[in-house]
């Protein structure tokens, strides 16, 4: 049929066609173009108030221009679009291969990105029956000892802990590997820190010094450990030496 079908429409409605064009809020010589087929793609937004101006759905309305394609009482309910969400389409047609390719591609990745970590929340959730957990990045090593290569930028793997007040203030979590800070903290302990740019005498943080990580306390003079067997790491201002943040307590992991 095709979109001349609309004055059709109109006149078995006994509707006059500018009227149509002024309920659907464009101006009569468009609505003529769009029946003419001078504009080959009309905006979804356009054809749904000619639509309602013709008392139709949508649906009815694309069936009457295309009778090829699904007859409206065949299809699944509608889903209402957002105005954001029909921008983002607009926008999306006028785009070419290259660019369609690319927002495919980017779009792909994170819908990936965001079932995982509803998946990381659902099971959360499910295995200690209610949903305040924490998810934090974990990083892997650090040392209560003479110190471990410093773990990368990246954390290992996003995990859950029950959301315990320490944990809702932390940014993330870091494994213990030695016994430097025994008692307090034990060897294959998981801690929970809070990113700080600087911390007080006395408090215990991680460390990175001349590329090593370290779980220690601040000292006077340097990093001490709570182990008396261990020395001071005393800081020379040849040291380089960064906190990756505030330790402020230990981690329960939400075990799958």
């Amino acid at each position: 049929m095709g979109y001349e079908i609309i004055k059709e429409l109109a006149k078995q409605r006994k509707l006059r066609l500018d009227d149509v064009a002024a309920h659907a809020g464009i101006s009569y010589n468009s609505l003529s173009k769009i029946i003419r087929n001078t504009i080959k793609e009309p905006k979804y937004s356009t054809l749904s108030n000619i639509a309602e101006a013709l008392g139709m759905t949508i649906d009815e309305l694309n069936y009457a221009i295309n009778p090829t394609v699904t007859p409206p009482h065949m299809l699944k309910a509608p889903v209402e679009i957002t105005n954001q969400e029909q921008r983002i389409i607009e926008k999306y047609r006028l785009l070419d291969d290259h660019g369609r390719e690319l927002v495919d591609t980017v779009l792909g990745m994170e819908v990936k990105r965001a079932q995982s970590q509803k998946a990381v929340e659902d099971q959360a959730a499910t295995i200690i029956g209610y949903s305040d957990v924490c998810q934090l990045p974990r990083f892997d090593k650090v040392s209560a000892g003479n110190g471990e290569v410093v773990f990368n930028n990246s954390a290992e793997s996003i995990v859950a802990v029950r959301a315990t007040e320490a944990a809702k203030k932390a940014d993330y979590i870091v494994d213990v590997h030695g016994d430097s800070m025994e008692p307090e903290y034990q060897d294959g302990d998981i801690v929970l820190v809070e990113k700080k740019e600087e911390i007080g005498r006395g408090k215990t943080g991680i460390f990175v010094l001349n590329g090593d990580a370290y779980i220690k306390k601040v000292g006077a003079n340097g990093l001490i450990s709570l182990n008396k067997k261990y020395p001071e790491i005393v800081i020379n201002e040849t040291d380089s030496l960064w906190l990756f943040g505030e330790v402020i307590g230990k981690a329960e992991l939400v075990q799958g």
